[in-house]
């Protein structure tokens, strides 16, 4: 076998795939275009050469091109560059931020995100935002706090925690959901047709269910329903609290409570026309404004409007609409609101207050 020249032993053969990991080296020719550190900054063979030569520095690599063009070439690219520059992030017209959409659980938390999914994909197409995303909080005052934050743009509250999110975040309410044709509804007392219980004052010394303290129809309004009439469910009832509507309307079905409070349609979650007619309703509360949708402070003004026209287009009696809004609550639409048609919730918070002395919740019992 012919020995190598010297300094061909030393360089390896000279092959184009030839590399650092195969043993040879490039082929000497022109250099890459964009050779130089991954740190930016330009090789050392350049920086000497362009020293020699009395040149400025050649500059990082994504520039480097124009030093190895003619002329006319290199003003073209300057030129062209130059104008992207300018443009800036402008120019890719790139869509904005995510949009989180906040609320609370009333399912679990995939059947949640699954229920939402269709509305979420509605809000991104309508508000042309790169992504919708639901954002869940274990209770309202979570909730509040992710909206102060900025953690959430868009907020699906309840009736009675509205005023505290407006006082604490800023917040506003832009709508309001539409239910059974209504955008209000009502608590109701319920009990069963042979308990002898005729009048709120019957229920004195008898044993009672509330739903969860967060709930209007389940909890407050009963309570202020109650106290008004001179019944002070701290005092005078045997009281407790149930999670869930409907097991407040089985517990008085089955005479485990003489009397409960739900919202108006609970007594629909019976199995049969017999068992619903054993469970009439004692007495009812006021109207109660349904929940709103609200958006933080200081969100862009024109994405606000096209939130609330994209809401307003949605109809449950369009099958479109019928499609998004199915899991997300029994909503058939929503109708435009302000701040101003929670006074009313307001006025009622503080007669509460005032009636029961800010007496403590009744204990809850978690099943």
């Amino acid at each position: 076998m012919r020995a190598l020249p010297a300094r061909q032993r030393q360089r390896g053969p000279h092959r184009r795939d030839a590399g650092p990991r195969a043993g040879g080296v490039r082929p000497r020719g022109r250099r890459s275009l964009a050779r130089g550190p991954q740190d930016g900054r330009p090789a050392r063979g350049r920086l000497v050469r362009a020293r020699a030569r009395g040149l400025p520095p050649p500059p990082a690599p994504a520039l480097a091109i124009l030093y190895h063009t003619g002329v006319k070439k290199r003003l073209a690219l300057a030129w062209a560059l130059a104008l992207s520059l300018a443009a800036g992030p402008a120019a890719a017209k790139e869509k904005p931020a995510v949009i989180r959409f906040g609320r609370i659980p009333f399912l679990n938390s995939r059947d949640m995100v699954a229920g939402h999914e269709k509305l979420m994909r509605y809000l991104e197409r309508k508000l042309g935002v790169g992504s919708v995303r639901l954002v869940l909080t274990p209770d309202y005052d979570e909730l509040t706090r992710y909206m102060k934050d900025g953690k959430i743009d868009v907020g699906w509250f309840g009736t009675l925690n509205y005023p505290k999110a407006r006082d604490e975040s800023g917040c506003e309410a832009i709508l309001k959901v539409k239910r059974f044709g209504e955008v209000s509804y009502r608590g109701i007392i319920v009990t069963r047709k042979d308990s002898g219980i005729k009048t709120l004052q019957d229920l004195k010394g008898h044993t009672f269910a509330f739903t969860e303290p967060s709930s209007a129809s389940g909890y407050f309004y009963p309570r202020v329903m109650l106290l008004s009439a001179g019944v002070d469910p701290d005092k005078d009832l045997k009281a407790q609290c149930i999670k869930g509507h409907d097991k407040v309307v089985y517990n008085v079905f089955l005479g485990k409570f003489d009397a409960g409070a739900v919202y108006d349609d609970a007594r629909e979650k019976l199995a049969s026309p017999q068992q619903r007619k054993s469970v009439v309703v004692l007495a009812k509360t006021k109207d109660i404004p349904s929940e709103p949708i609200v958006v933080r402070k200081g969100l862009d003004a024109a994405l606000v409007r096209k939130l609330k026209a994209a809401l307003l287009a949605l109809s449950a009696s369009k099958p479109e609409g019928k499609a998004i809004l199915d899991r997300t609550g029994n909503v058939e639409g929503f109708v435009e609101a302000s701040d101003a048609d929670y006074d009313s919730v307001r006025e009622d918070l503080r007669l509460h207050e005032k009636l029961s002395g800010g007496g403590a919740a009744a204990p809850l019992i978690k099943e």
